[in-house]
């Protein structure tokens, strides 16, 4: 499915956490109820399915199923934020321009490879990075 919150909405309807009339289990960390997975075959009709069967026939991993249990219901209305951050740095083209200035300055004799042919230079020995450093 394209669209996420439909994705969700979906895996939502197939899902049912069975709540038991009475557990034991202790105050400080008690434990999630039972899941009851299922597939609508009418408006009526629905058939009870195994969490393996459920999982292999949907292709979801179980950080989906928490996802969407976590969530509450109404949640899904929401707009999909992935990847819509718009914090993106941008570096000015004048300071681009000057760093590639630099670069094409450092003084340069041709590669000393023999065994192929290459269009590689490599930078004169009079030059050690610590210069190009200073000189930045």
């Amino acid at each position: 499915m394209e669209n996420i919150n439909k994705w969700r909405d979906f895996i939502y309807k197939c899902m049912k956490p069975v709540k038991p009339a009475y557990r034991y289990s202790s105050a400080e960390r008690p434990r999630q109820h039972n899941i009851a997975y299922f597939f609508h075959i009418s408006n009526n009709e629905q058939v009870c399915l195994c969490k393996y069967f459920f999982v292999v026939t949907l292709d979801i991993n179980n950080r989906i199923k928490t996802t969407v249990l976590d969530k509450p219901e109404k949640v899904f209305l929401e707009v999909d934020l992935r990847d819509k951050h718009k914090n993106h740095k941008k570096v000015d083209q004048s300071i681009k321009n000057g760093v590639r200035e630099h670069i094409r300055s450092i003084p340069r004799i041709e590669s000393q490879n023999l065994l192929k042919k290459t269009n590689r230079e490599d930078i004169k020995g009079e030059k050690n990075v610590t210069d190009i450093l200073t000189d930045i």
